[in-house]
C-alpha cells in the first residue's frame, strides 16, 4: 500500500505469477473486493511505504528483561497511546558512559488512510500475517547486494513523486524518511535529472547526521542510489565532489539478477520489496493487533489440520489397498491347493483303483493326499489371527516398557515343538544353569502327531525407571497375561531379564543388592515361546 493506492503481487518461489494494480478511488476499491473473492485463499503479508511512519531513537538504562519491558511499553505509551500500530527494535548498547540499550521505536500514524483497505481484507475472510513497512526491510535490499559498512544511505524511488532516503548505522536501520519531489520531475525519467535530486537529498541527510552528531564531521557516508537506468559518468563524478560522500549506483536489472528470480524482464522496487515481505514469517518482527494474529492462527490452524487429514486419509488408503492385496494373495494360495487336492485324488483313484498288486504302495498316495487335505483344512489358518491377541497384551499401559523386535510364527508336530523346547535353557540375570521354563511347561500325556502352531517373542525390557522387584512384577503380570490368552496352550520362557519362577525369594534384596542385579544389560533381553491351541479343523 502507498498514497497511490494497493498493489497485489502473487509470488510462486522466487516467479512473480501476477501484478494487479488499484487507484486511491471508489472504483477501485470495490474491483479490489471483487479480485479477493475470486481468488484463493493463500498466506498474505501487507507491505506499506507511506510517509506517516515516526521513528524515534531512545535510550534506556541496560536492566533485565522483564524490566526492560515494562521500560518499553511506558515509552510506547508516552509516544503511542494513541497508536494501534507501532513496534520495538533493539539497536544495541551504547559504547560511552552507562552502556545504556539503544532502542529504535517506530509507528504507523495516521492509519486512517489505509483503515478503507483493511476493512475489505477483513470482509473478503483474507488472513494476514501482519503488517510490514518499507525501510524496516531495506536491510535485505542490501544484503542481497552485497553492500556493507559503517554508515550507509540507501535512496529508492518507488513513487515518480517521492524518494525514500534510509540510513544504517554498523548494519541497523537509525531512520527513514519518504522526500517528496518536484511535479516536474512526476514524470520526467532524465536518469540525469533523478541523480540531480537523488545527490541533493544526500547532501541533506549528511547534514541532519552532522547535526545530530550520529556521525562525526569527517566520517564517511556510503550512498547506494537504486535506478532504473544509470545517469552518466559526469553526473556521478560531479556528485563525488563532496568528499564524505561516496556515491554507489545499483541498476534494477541488477538487483533482479542478484535475486535470482526467473523474470525476463527487471522487477521494480516495489515488486523487489513485495517478494522480501512475502519470506517473512508470522514470528518474524513487525506491525500487528491482537485480532490480526487471532485471525491468521486459526486460518493457519485450519489450514494444517486440513493437511494432516488429507496426509491421513492417504495412508489409509495405502494400508486398504494392501491388505487387499493380500487378501487376494492368499485366496489364490487357497485355490492352488484345492486345484492340487483334486488332481492327486484323481491321480489316487486312476492307479489304484482295482490293481491289487500296487496296494503295497497305495499307503503313500494316500499318505500324500491326507497330507494335501490337512493343508487344505489348515490354509485359512494365518500369523495375521492372532495379532489381536498378542496386541491387547503389549497395549496395557503397564507393560509400556516392554520392545517387541522379534516375532516368528511357525506349526510343527507335537513331538517337535517338545524337542525345540528341550533344547533351551532359560536364565535370569541373578543365576546361571536353572531352567525358568519349567514352571509354565505341560508335558502332554500322550504323543500326538498334531500340527500345532508356534509364536516366539523376542525383544527387552527398558528397566532404567525400574528396580529388581518392580522388573520381576512386570515380567511375572507379562508372562501370565499371555497365558491367560485364549489362543496359548502352552508358555515355554527361552530367556528373561529376571527369575520370576515362584520358588525365588526376593525379600532379602536391598540397596546394592538390587542395583547389582540390574548391571548386566544384556539381562534385558527376553525370549519367549508361545505354543498355540490347535485349529479345530486340523487331523492327525
Amino acid at each position: 500500500y502507498s498514497s497511490n493506492g494497493i498493489n497485489v503481487f502473487l509470488w510462486h518461489k522466487k516467479t512473480l505469477i501476477s501484478a494487479v494494480a488499484f487507484d486511491n478511488d471508489k472504483s477501485s476499491k470495490q474491483a479490489f473486493a471483487e479480485y479477493l473473492q475470486n481468488s484463493p485463499a493463500v498466506d498474505s503479508q501487507l507491505l506499506v511505504d507511506i510517509i506517516d511512519e515516526d521513528f524515534r531513537r531512545e535510550s534506556i538504562p541496560h536492566v533485565n528483561a522483564r524490566d526492560r519491558k515494562a521500560l518499553i511499553q511506558r515509552l510506547a505509551d508516552r509516544y503511542y497511546r494513541d497508536e494501534e500500530y507501532y513496534q520495538v527494535k533493539l539497536l544495541g548498547r551504547s559504547q560511552q558512559g552507562r552502556k545504556d540499550d539503544n532502542i529504535l521505536l517506530s509507528s504507523l500514524s495516521n492509519f486512517e488512510k489505509i483503515s478503507p483497505w483493511m476493512t475489505i481484507i477483513e470482509e473478503n475472510a483474507v488472513a494476514i500475517a501482519g503488517i510490514w513497512s518499507v525501510p524496516h526491510l531495506t536491510l535485505e535490499l542490501l544484503k542481497f547486494n552485497k553492500v556493507s559498512g559503517d554508515n550507509i544511505l540507501l535512496i529508492t524511488r518507488e513513487l515518480p513523486w517521492s524518494q525514500r532516503e534510509t540510513f544504517f548505522h554498523k548494519g541497523k536501520m537509525l531512520f527513514s524518511r519518504l522526500e517528496r519531489l518536484d511535479i516536474n520531475l512526476y514524470e520526467n525519467t532524465d536518469p540525469d535529472l533523478s541523480w540531480q535530486y537523488l545527490s541533493k537529498g544526500a547532501e541533506k541527510i549528511q547534514h541532519f547526521l552532522t547535526n545530530q552528531r550520529i556521525v562525526g564531521f569527517n566520517d564517511e557516508i556510503q550512498v547506494v542510489g537504486f535506478v532504473a537506468t544509470s545517469p552518466a559518468a559526469s553526473t556521478i563524478s560531479q556528485a563525488n565532489s563532496n568528499l564524505r560522500l561516496n556515491y554507489r549506483v545499483i541498476e534494477e536489472q541488477k538487483i533482479t539478477r542478484n535475486f535470482a528470480t526467473t523474470q525476463a524482464q527487471p522487477l521494480k522496487c516495489d515488486a523487489i520489496y513485495a517478494w522480501i515481505c512475502a519470506q517473512k514469517s508470522f514470528f518474524s518482527s513487525h506491525y500487528n493487533t491482537k485480532e490480526i494474529k487471532k485471525y491468521f492462527i486459526r486460518y493457519y490452524m485450519a489450514k494444517s489440520f486440513k493437511t494432516v487429514s488429507y496426509f491421513t486419509a492417504l495412508f489409509v488408503l495405502s494400508i486398504a489397498a494392501f491388505f487387499g492385496l493380500q487378501t487376494l494373495k492368499t485366496n489364490k494360495d487357497i485355490l492352488a491347493i484345492e486345484y492340487d487336492t483334486q488332481r492327486l485324488k484323481k491321480q489316487y483313484a486312476d492307479q489304484f483303483h482295482g490293481i491289487a498288486n500296487q496296494l503295497a504302495d497305495a499307503h503313500l498316495v494316500e499318505g500324500s493326499v491326507t497330507h494335501a487335505t490337512l493343508l487344505d483344512l489348515e490354509s485359512g489358518e494365518t500369523p495375521q489371527k492372532y495379532f489381536s491377541y498378542i496386541s491387547t497384551v503389549f497395549s496395557k499401559k503397564r507393560f509400556n516398557l516392554l520392545e517387541l523386535d522379534e516375532f516368528t510364527w511357525t506349526k510343527h508336530p507335537r513331538e517337535a515343538i517338545e524337542q525345540m523346547v528341550n533344547q533351551f535353557t532359560a536364565r535370569s540375570p541373578a543365576e546361571e544353569g536353572h531352567t525358568a521354563a519349567e514352571e509354565y511347561q505341560q508335558t502332554p500325556s500322550q504323543p500326538s502327531t498334531k500340527y500345532q502352531p508356534i509364536l516366539r517373542l523376542g525383544g527387552k525390557l527398558n528397566r532404567a525407571r525400574l528396580d529388581y522387584r518392580n522388573t520381576v512384577t512386570v515380567m511375572s503380570e507379562f508372562v501370565n497375561s499371555l497365558q491367560n490368552l485364549p489362543i496359548v496352550s502352552d508358555i515355554h520362557l527361552i530367556k528373561t531379564p529376571v527369575d520370576i519362577r515362584p520358588k525365588s525369594k526376593f525379600s532379602d534384596m536391598r540397596g546394592t543388592d538390587e542395583a547389582s542385579l540390574l548391571k548386566n544389560i544384556e539381562a534385558d533381553r527376553y525370549e519367549i515361546l508361545i505354543v498355540l491351541q490347535p485349529n479345530q479343523g486340523s487331523k492327525s
